[in-house]
């Protein structure tokens, strides 16, 4: 080889040398991501009405690419954004600056993963912690299986470089005819079964749960765990007609037990609905003044009962009867001070709600006296405690069968509330 021949090659192997130099290593560059979508959707969640709930994506990137962040979107159109052509460039590659209204109009986007970013550039096929199985949430109607579509999984990437796009296609899923398909695997399938009756008797057993939750506590527990399970079922996509039935039986069976339990909590929770009757009233003092089942209450100072608005009658003999009307929440306006009264003895028996307090009428002979409530009953109903509404907070009434005078004490056998 001649001297002037080799001297041209050296040149040329500097050259190239310089090139290389100057050229940005190419394959470092976050750009047109492949992956591997064999087997990558999993635990696949249906909603009552066919559409998907939720699914598991495994990303397994094929190749080797800086470190880069990314997010799994769901389109139902095909997306052309890349690292040339950004939906963000590099100045703006923030997740809060995606407009996703623009997103859905534009590029159909149906869906993000659920949580924040992720660095997918450090999973490889190798990778068996489970870290890079990226769960996607999704509205109810949003994929429906029983609509024919196809979607679209991408990995939208975050990069210092190139900002944010939609790095590459991981794959499709296709709905349609109850089943959702990666190419001709089903990965999740609606039942035929017909729920409807398990949606409506979930929809009312929920509302009376509601209803009754704030003052039946215990009974609402025990109902709202029967819808839990018939919610169950119903999230099942695979629950046959029998299990359908089963739960809508089961259901109903739990809203009728609680709305008996409430029934005779109600009944308990009141004095009986017969009338009364005495031969006296008294105005007194009484010890204490709202008594409870198996306290004593002790009476003195026995006078004419109020028979008007702070107003005193002239005799404590007459023809008194007290009737029951019914709960204070249907009689809030059987005057202007029953509201007194109600709220005077919801404190007084430490009630969550005075919408339940049992409400009496107090008359001698055809003439009304009082508004009120029988807060206690003594000696085979022969004694009565009435609070009545004329008073500021309620007037405190003696009734019984046989003159009092001095001082008396009764045993309490009935008050507002058994069990005290």
């Amino acid at each position: 080889m001649s001297k002037k021949l080799l001297k041209k090659i050296q040149a040329i192997v500097l050259a190239l040398a310089l090139v290389c130099m100057l050229m940005p290593a190419m394959s470092l560059r976050v750009q047109a991501a492949s992956f591997t979508f064999d087997n990558c959707i999993s635990d696949t969640e249906l909603y009552s009405s066919g559409c998907l709930k939720s699914m598991k994506v495994k990303i397994i990137p094929s190749g080797d690419y800086a470190t880069a962040y990314g997010k799994i979107a769901i389109h139902s159109k095909k997306v052309q954004y890349n690292y040339q052509n950004p939906y963000l460039d590099s100045s703006q590659a923030n997740w809060n600056n995606v407009d996703n209204d623009f997103l859905k109009t534009n590029d159909g986007l149906v869906a993000w993963s659920a949580g924040s970013e992720f660095c997918w550039t450090n999973w490889n096929s190798g990778t068996s912690d489970g870290s890079n199985i990226v769960t996607v949430n999704f509205n109810d109607g949003e994929i429906n299986l029983n609509t024919s579509a196809t979607f679209y999984i991408y990995l939208w990437t975050r990069s210092d470089n190139y900002g944010i796009y939609t790095d590459g296609l991981i794959g499709s899923l296709n709905a349609g005819n109850g089943q959702l398909k990666v190419g001709d695997t089903v990965v999740a399938s609606s039942s035929s079964v017909d729920k409807s009756a398990l949606t409506t008797a979930i929809s009312e057993a929920t509302a009376y749960y509601n209803s009754i939750q704030a003052t039946y506590a215990d009974i609402a527990s025990t109902l709202n765990t029967a819808i839990a399970t018939a919610q169950a079922v119903a999230d099942n996509s695979s629950a046959t007609a029998q299990e359908v039935a089963d739960a809508v039986t089961a259901l109903n069976t739990a809203k009728s037990t609680a709305e008996s339990a409430v029934s005779t909590a109600t009944t308990s929770n009141t004095t009986t609905t017969a009338d009364y009757s005495f031969s006296n009233c008294y105005d007194c003092q009484r010890s204490p003044s709202y008594p409870k089942k198996g306290q004593n209450c002790a009476a003195s100072s026995f006078t004419n009962p109020l028979i008007g608005y702070q107003q005193r009658g002239s005799t404590t003999a007459g023809n008194w009867t007290l009737t029951y009307i019914g709960l204070f929440k249907d009689n809030t306006s059987a005057s202007s001070h029953i509201a007194e009264v109600a709220s005077s003895v919801q404190s007084s028996y430490n009630l969550s709600s005075s919408d339940n307090v049992p409400i009496y009428e107090l008359k001698d002979g055809d003439t009304h006296i009082a508004y009120g409530t029988l807060c206690g009953l003594s000696e085979n109903n022969s004694k009565a405690l009435f609070i009545g509404d004329n008073w500021f907070g309620g007037a405190g009434y003696v009734l019984s069968t046989e003159a009092l005078s001095g001082s008396y004490t009764f045993s309490i056998t009935t008050d507002i509330i058994v069990g005290y």
